[in-house]
């Protein structure tokens, strides 16, 4: 296993690359239509307006960014402020994927965990 960061921040545009946290990393099954490699690695900024996306065909990479991410702070518009925290997870009986994230609730509840899901990944 090669050793040091996987993602570092010059691999992101602008100052998207300030903030790296949050690391969820799945393999990605044969099937999925279009898939950019053989492993994704979701990750956020914890103030950040989208979840990220990185992917390779080995754990020892290179990595390559997934431009614009996977899911955005636009897409949710029941969430303010900033989206993070991605845990993907693949349900194999309904061949999905579940992405739980969290962010704060246009409601004024506070921080809550929200779940997105997808055939893509």
């Amino acid at each position: 296993m090669r050793h040091g960061p996987i993602i570092t921040p010059d691999m992101l545009p602008g100052n998207d690359g300030a903030n790296i946290n949050g690391p969820s990393l799945i393999s990605m099954p044969d099937r999925v239509p279009g898939r950019l490699g053989a492993y994704y690695l979701y990750f956020a900024d914890h103030t950040g307006a989208y979840i990220r996306l990185a992917y390779s065909d080995s754990l020892h990479g290179p990595w390559r960014i997934h431009p614009g991410g996977v899911l955005s702070l636009d897409q949710c518009p029941f969430i303010v402020g900033h989206i993070a925290s991605p845990d993907v997870h693949i349900d194999q009986k309904l061949r999905h994927f579940v992405m739980y994230f969290h962010g704060p609730a246009k409601s004024g509840e506070g921080q809550i965990t929200f779940a997105a899901t997808s055939v893509y990944g």
